[in-house]
């Protein structure tokens, strides 16, 4: 049972890290090709729903995880704890809400460039905060700092 909760808690955590990778390749292809509207609703599905499951099911099988192997005194455990929250929240208010202000008005205006180029600078700030958590979380998992 410990390998197949620890599958899931990798792939989840692959999921939650990964998919915001391609956000702006979608935001910068639809915007080029006139499907701007569906692109920003299908990152809009990817956020509020994938992404927080994803985290929902990252948190449940880490904690499982670090409590069946006797790791969840350890202080990377708890940095790892404080950076997932940190993730989670990047996640819903420093895209989620652009999503839902900025996109539904781009949507609405039909492609502004000012309005464009303002969710792109948002989505890529929204990447390298999102992707440094994630770095800085596999190195935590990888060299166990305050053993």
């Amino acid at each position: 049972m410990h390998r197949w909760i620890l599958l899931a808690h990798i792939i989840a955590a692959m999921v939650f890290f990964g998919l915001p990778f391609t956000f702006g390749r979608w935001f910068s292809s639809a915007a080029g090709h006139g499907s701007l509207k569906a692109t920003l609703s299908r990152l809009e599905l990817y956020v509020f729903f994938h992404l927080n499951l994803c985290a929902a099911l990252t948190a449940a099988t880490g904690l499982w995880l670090a409590f069946s192997g006797g790791w969840a005194r350890q202080t990377w455990i708890a940095l790892a704890g404080v950076l997932w929250v940190l993730s989670v929240l990047n996640v819903n208010l420093n895209l989620g809400l652009a999503l839902k202000t900025q996109g539904r008005a781009l949507a609405a205006a039909s492609a502004v460039p000012a309005a464009q180029k303002a969710l792109r600078l948002r989505i890529a700030l929204f990447s390298a905060i999102h992707h440094t958590f994630a770095s800085l979380s596999i190195a935590l998992m990888v060299f166990k700092p305050g053993l």
